[in-house]
Parts: structure tokens; sequence; C-alpha cells
């Protein structure tokens, strides 16, 4: 961000109690000095405000950025649920799976085909 326009300091202002002549010496420079300090102000207010527009954009960015964060870390908290459901069937099938080979085994190879139906049928 750019640095703030700078004003230059008015000269010392006259001051009737020190007279006429040194009044006058001292008027024409302060007088003289009036237009360019107000052009200098305006200049200031005019970053003052663009200033304060970009600090509000900022802000608003920020503020977008926050609530898409929040959105990425629920849909990733979604994610994580699903593939632990996902890890817990896998188990619940291998171990289905398992004693469907073993309650195979025991039978013996073609002697108890509902059986072996019945279990096959279980997976679907």
């Amino acid at each position: 961000m750019a640095s703030p326009p700078l004003i230059t300091p008015l000269p010392d202002a006259p001051s009737r109690s020190q007279g006429p002549a040194a009044f006058n010496e001292k008027s024409d420079p302060f007088i003289a000095a009036l237009p360019p300090m107000v052009t200098q102000e305006n200049a200031l207010a005019a970053w003052m405000n663009d200033t304060a527009t970009a600090i509000v954009a900022d802000r608003d960015a920020a503020d977008a950025s926050a609530v898409a964060a929040a959105d990425s870390a629920e849909a990733a908290a979604s994610v994580e649920t699903d593939v632990s459901e996902q890890i817990a069937l896998a188990a619940t099938y291998a171990n289905n799976a398992a004693a469907s080979a073993a309650s195979a085994e025991a039978v013996g190879p073609g002697r108890n085909t509902a059986r072996l139906h019945a279990v096959a049928l279980s997976f679907m």
C-alpha cells in the first residue's frame, strides 16, 4: 500500500501583537501556503478513501476465504465419515466371506449346494 501524501506545515502565522511590519512580513508567506495545503489535504482525503475501500475489499475477501475454508473442512469431514463407513462395510464383507469359506470347507465341496447358495445370496 502506498504511503499517504504529506502535508507541508504552514509557516508561522502572523499576529497583530507583532506590529504592522512583522504582521505584513509573515502574512504573505502564510496566505500563499494555504492553496497548496488545500491541494495536499484533498490528496490525503482521496488516499484515505482509496485505502478504506481497499481495506473493506480485503476484509470481504478474507470473509469469503473463511467461508470457503469452513465449507472445505465440512466436506473433508463428510468424506472421512464416508471412508470410515466403507472401511467398516468392507471389514463386514471380509468377515462374512471368511465365515462362508470356513463353512464351505467344513461341509466339503459339492455336498451342501443350498447352504453355499444361501451364503452367496447374503452378499447381494
